[in-house]
């Protein structure tokens, strides 16, 4: 059985938005295949974006 057939039909679109950010989708791009805004995909699921406040965590390696 794949992963996406073990997901509830009601989690799915969920899912799909959070993996595809995973996989580094550009939100632009992520946004017009769901549907919805660049807000929202950043409000709400920006945080599983790989690249996720990695200027930030670079900054702070000169505090190693």
């Amino acid at each position: 059985m794949s992963e996406l057939t073990k997901i509830p039909q009601e989690e799915a679109a969920t899912y799909l938005q959070r993996y595809t950010l995973h996989q580094g989708v550009p939100l632009a791009d992520a946004a017009g295949f769901f549907g919805t805004t660049v807000a929202t995909l950043e409000s709400v699921y920006l945080h599983h974006h790989p690249s996720f406040q990695e200027a930030t965590a670079k900054a702070l390696d000169v505090w190693k």
